[in-house]
């Protein structure tokens, strides 16, 4: 009976804190792949504390964030990456007028394989910006927000790597 009820508990903070996780590590880690792998491993061990030290943290996103951060650290210490500050002295002042459905239509012609395929050859800060807004649903201002970055400058980057995706997808039709 006892090991029902941490299942419970772990499955409702896995519900309640799921998105709110995925969203922090996609935008401290390198890549979509290693977000996933450290979140899997947050929500791994986390289970295990639970269920084998039969404990339960009194916040437990707070929690599960600072088991993320422990995996990014290992992650970073033994992967130096470069940063890229491509748009930074842009000084883009406007803000682009925000597409109809067109967008949509670039993603809706191809198939997946395809598709991810091209959007892997993309620079990694074009990569963040479309799986935020199509994989996590985000809006613009969200994305600036988590990038550090300026709504003007995270649209900008948006539209150019969707008609960069398009350009591509193209050319292997």
């Amino acid at each position: 009976m006892q090991k029902q009820s941490h299942q419970e508990y772990f499955e409702a903070v896995y519900c309640e804190t799921f998105e709110k996780l995925s969203r922090y590590v996609f935008f401290k880690a390198p890549g979509l792949a290693e977000a996933e792998d450290i979140t899997a491993t947050v929500y791994t061990n986390f289970y295990q504390y639970v269920v084998l030290k039969n404990k339960r943290p009194a916040n437990e996103l707070a929690y599960l964030i600072r088991i993320s951060n422990h995996e990014l650290s290992r992650l970073y210490s033994k992967n130096i990456t470069r940063l890229s500050f491509d748009d930074e002295d842009l000084n883009l002042s406007e803000t682009i007028a925000d597409a109809d459905d067109w967008e949509q239509d670039v993603f809706d012609q191809f198939a997946n394989e395809a598709l991810w395929i091209a959007v892997c050859s993309l620079q990694p800060a074009e990569q963040r910006v479309l799986i935020a807004k199509f994989r996590f649903d985000m809006t613009f201002q969200e994305i600036a927000l988590a990038m550090n970055q300026g709504e003007s400058a995270v649209k900008l980057r948006y539209y150019r790597s969707l008609k960069k995706l398009q350009n591509l997808l193209q050319k292997d039709k």
